[in-house]
């Protein structure tokens, strides 16, 4: 579902919110995390990584990777993955509140990795938390299609082994 929740102009559908509810939702979820030493807390993949995912694959081609920009000397930019649980209606998807309230969630963010070791989040306190259709700075991406609720009705499975990760 991709939708510009912070943009009057394209008529939304869902419901605008802020960096401070997405701390909210991270900290909600990792209050059920049995032992934090050996729990998940994010994941990060510089955006080149991710390219080099597509191109790999032959979703991309390898001319992609001439448009990325490096924001300084030392620096490039990324993508962060928390984990975090729907614990306000106003972060469920429109008319699915009972669906995903109480519900795990993967919420990306882009970041600037400063020194190829620190992983700046740059969400803005000032912004809406959105899906952008072309995100902004400061924008995150949350309300992905999360199973359950929204499973498929039918796997797919990997033809050489029988075997489907989303299963």
């Amino acid at each position: 579902m991709i939708i510009k929740l912070n943009n009057e102009e394209k008529k939304i559908t869902g419901k605008p919110f802020k960096k401070a509810e997405v701390k909210e939702m991270v900290k909600a979820y990792r209050r059920t995390i049995v032992d934090p030493k050996k729990e998940f807390k994010f994941a990060h993949f510089t955006v080149k990584e991710v390219l080099q995912l597509c191109i790999e694959n032959n979703v991309l081609p390898e001319s992609v990777l001439k448009l990325l920009k490096t924001p300084s000397v030392g620096s490039e930019y990324g993508v962060k993955i928390y984990m975090g649980k729907h614990v306000s209606e106003n972060t469920c998807p429109t008319n699915r509140v009972p669906d995903y309230l109480g519900l795990n969630t993967a919420i990306l963010c882009n970041t600037e990795v400063i020194k190829f070791k620190h992983y700046l989040d740059m969400l803005d306190d000032d912004k809406s938390i959105s899906i952008p259709l072309v995100p902004d700075p400061g924008d995150a991406i949350d309300q992905a299609t999360i199973c359950p609720p929204d499973c498929p009705e039918e796997t797919y499975p990997d033809p050489k082994d029988g075997y489907d990760l989303g299963a």
